[in-house]
């Protein structure tokens, strides 16, 4: 028979097999080979417990907890885009603390919750204070975005029930869109 290579981890010495499947020279490779491969199996069945560990704690976790990772992801990112912008209410450039200011509040249409031209760079005084400053609001949001999307976001939405697969989803590309907005 043609000579092989022992396949225990470490010897690699070159034999004669006896029979035609040996592929160790010696019980001793042979039983290292053994405990290697159950080695193997052991942590890739380790793996996937691990797994379906993560997956069973995604599912435990109330639809709360997915908002407010999302609410982050998606005010950030807002916050990132209109940098350079002024307050979408009051036009000031200087303030001590900028918020993502709801055009339409989360309270009266919970559908447009997440949704980019709903939000906008907003001073702390205008949005908490001034209740969002909505008059000024709405005039420079019809410069920014343009009429027909501002009647779009007045105008009636469909009740939303949002699901943990669609705000991850939003998480996700509010982050990739940072991403990208830092690179630039």
């Amino acid at each position: 028979m043609k000579q092989k290579k022992c396949k225990a981890k470490g010897c690699g010495v070159v034999f004669s097999p006896a029979r035609p499947m040996q592929c160790v020279c010696s019980p001793a490779c042979a039983q290292l080979l053994a405990r290697a491969k159950t080695e193997q199996a052991e942590t890739k069945q380790r793996q996937e417990q691990r797994k379906a560990d993560r997956a069973k704690r995604e599912e435990l976790k109330p639809l709360k907890w997915f908002h407010s990772k999302t609410k982050i992801a998606v005010h950030k990112y807002i916050r990132t885009r209109d940098a350079e912008a002024p307050c979408i209410s009051c036009g000031t450039h200087h303030a001590a603390q900028w918020d993502a200011g709801h055009f339409i509040s989360v309270g009266s249409d919970s559908s447009l919750r997440y949704d980019f031209a709903n939000i906008h760079k907003q001073c702390s005084v205008c949005n908490q204070h001034k209740s969002g400053n909505l008059l000024r609001y709405r005039a420079n949001l019809i410069q920014k975005i343009g009429e027909a999307e501002v009647l779009r976001l007045e105008g009636p939405q469909p009740v939303h029930k949002w699901t943990r697969e669609e705000l991850a989803a939003i998480e996700a590309v509010a982050k990739r869109l940072i991403k990208e907005l830092e690179k630039a």
